[in-house]
């Protein structure tokens, strides 16, 4: 079962060091950031991704991205928003948020019917 973002941000210290399952909406432009999101949480109730050079999941998601820029035709930055289900470690940031350090994705969220 899915643990909430929402719950997660209220907590956040409860949640330091633990591995969990999140369904929610991953957001980025490619360049400067990429975090997750739950629509039904206040504006600050978010998890950003860790970048995971050399973890396959990390590369699929990446390369997800790429694919969506690709077909939009877009050079430079490329928003992207799609609903994700990740499983991963929490950790806190260098600047106090939290972060999601990713180990798996369980869904394919790049397919083309999205």
């Amino acid at each position: 079962m899915a643990t909430s973002i929402c719950l997660v941000s209220e907590s956040k210290d409860e949640f330091i060091g633990k591995r969990i399952k999140v369904a929610a909406l991953l957001n980025t432009d490619h360049m400067h950031y990429a975090f997750l999101k739950d629509p039904a949480c206040g504006s600050g109730s978010i998890l950003e991704l860790g970048r995971m050079d050399g973890v396959p999941e990390y590369e699929r998601l990446e390369s997800g991205w790429l694919e969506e820029c690709a077909q939009r035709g877009s050079q430079g930055l490329c928003v992207v928003s799609k609903p994700v289900v990740v499983v991963g470690s929490v950790r806190r940031g260098d600047e106090g948020c939290l972060v999601l350090d990713i180990i798996h994705i369980s869904n394919e969220m790049f397919s083309r019917s999205n």
